[in-house]
């Protein structure tokens, strides 16, 4: 693993939420990264020149455990991936978007799985209904 600072270990996995102008949808995938019940990750999350509330609720997850930056304009997604992508400090990246949701195993479950299967580089998670909300997106993984 990478170290942070001195003394300081990079985390396995970085949960990484590009975002722009999606303040209705955001603080549900804020919440479901904070709700992981894996210690060894990190959040970020990329605001993209938004221009509706989305700071303010960026903002009220300020000292909770994220990092979150703000761009002044709006860049492409593929930039903005890129630059998520360099921030990130983890040994694996979770690229999250802001309008779905993880489970609170899905950190802990997936670096479980890489643990059993070293030999794996990726991992893809999809969305898939459950009984109770049928719509809702999950993590789930296929080796």
């Amino acid at each position: 693993m990478a170290e942070r600072g001195p003394g300081q270990m990079a985390p396995r996995l970085t949960i990484a939420i590009p975002t722009v102008n999606r303040a209705g949808f955001l603080s549900r995938a804020i919440e479901s990264a904070l709700a992981q019940t894996s210690p060894d990750i990190e959040i970020i999350v990329s605001d993209n020149g938004s221009t509706d509330q989305t700071p303010a609720v960026i903002g009220r997850y300020a000292g909770r455990g994220m990092r979150s930056f703000r761009h002044s304009a709006t860049m492409s997604a593929a930039k903005q991936g890129q630059f998520l992508f360099e921030q990130a400090r983890g040994e694996f990246f979770l690229g999250l978007s802001d309008d779905d949701f993880l489970e609170p195993e899905f950190a802990a479950e997936v670096l479980a799985m890489f643990d059993r299967h070293p030999e794996l580089s990726s991992a893809n998670a999809y969305t898939a209904p459950t009984p109770t909300t049928p719509t809702a997106s999950i993590g789930r993984w296929t080796p």
